[in-house]
């Protein structure tokens, strides 16, 4: 087994006839960025002769969201919290005003995507629900009044930054086609196994 670092795959070389018989990478060099290390690349290139390649895709947290992103992650309070040590880590912080955005976290993989295991995710979780938990004990109790002009201008929100999101009754609605799949199926319960078929299924029903 070869470990090759520092280098950037750009190009699948194939010959005449289609064959895989390269792998062209952009050779790199670390530096810092911010707080963190990132490599950029020199703009030389090798080609390492390979007959297979098996892509390995990192993931990254949404940037459309409209949180203040940094590389593949939302941006952290970078500052101690002087009341609760610790909870700064699921604080969102906008870099541009140095302050806070009130009221926002993000825990587990939105917090760090892909990081560790499933149990470290929950571990994640629960130290993440402390801080909001804290955060709650400080501000004053929220109101009903207008929820429903509140959840409209949520959904304008994020229908406008082009983010597809579901509500409870598309849920009700998956649901109830998965059970009829399993039904047609003869299967004790059946399920989509990606979000492309759960929203087609939506969709057409």
């Amino acid at each position: 087994m070869k470990f090759r670092f520092l280098s950037a795959p750009t190009e699948v070389v194939v010959d005449g006839n289609g064959n895989i018989i390269a792998l062209r990478v952009e050779n790199t060099e670390l530096y810092k960025r911010g707080e963190d290390i990132a490599a950029k690349g020199t703009g030389t290139h090798t080609d390492i002769e390979v007959d297979t390649i098996v892509f390995a895709i990192g993931d990254r947290v949404d940037e459309t969201l409209g949180l203040p992103c940094s590389g593949t992650e939302y941006v952290k309070n970078p500052n101690p919290d002087p009341d609760n040590p610790g909870d700064e880590a699921y604080q969102v912080f906008d870099p541009q005003s140095g302050k806070l955005i009130d009221g926002y976290f993000v825990i587990g993989w939105s917090r760090k995507a892909s990081d560790g295991l499933v149990g470290k995710a929950k571990q994640d979780g629960e130290k993440g629900i402390v801080a909001v938990n804290h955060y709650l004990e400080k501000v004053a109790p929220g109101s009903a009044e207008g929820a429903g002009a509140k959840i409209a201008a949520l959904r304008e929100l994020l229908k406008s930054r082009g983010v597809r999101f579901i509500e409870y009754p598309d849920i009700q609605k998956l649901e109830g086609v998965e059970k009829k799949e399993a039904e047609k199926r003869k299967a004790e319960f059946f399920k989509y196994s990606t979000d492309k078929d759960m929203l087609t299924a939506i969709e057409s029903n």
